[in-house]
């Protein structure tokens, strides 16, 4: 089975494993947006805090552990 996307002149074909890999890829990646989506105001909490400090930073007790915030603060206060 193969499906035919066409615009104009042109035109690209995929397969059915290759759209199911990309269905795949397209939830993978919606999931993802959501999480940030729902973490960003505790990141930009400790963005906040960050900007205004010389030391490291510890993140809320609730905050998502699948942020590095170590490594956040350090590009957060690198020299640009």
């Amino acid at each position: 089975m193969v499906a035919r996307f066409t615009l104009d002149m042109l035109w690209i074909s995929f397969n059915l494993h290759e759209l199911r890999h990309l269905l795949y890829v397209f939830c993978m990646v919606t999931n993802q947006l959501l999480v940030y989506t729902e973490t960003l105001g505790d990141v930009q909490t400790y963005v906040n805090a960050a900007m205004v400090s010389d030391s490291y930073v510890e993140p809320a007790p609730t905050a998502p552990r699948y942020i590095i915030y170590r490594q956040l603060f350090e590009e957060l206060n690198s020299p640009v």
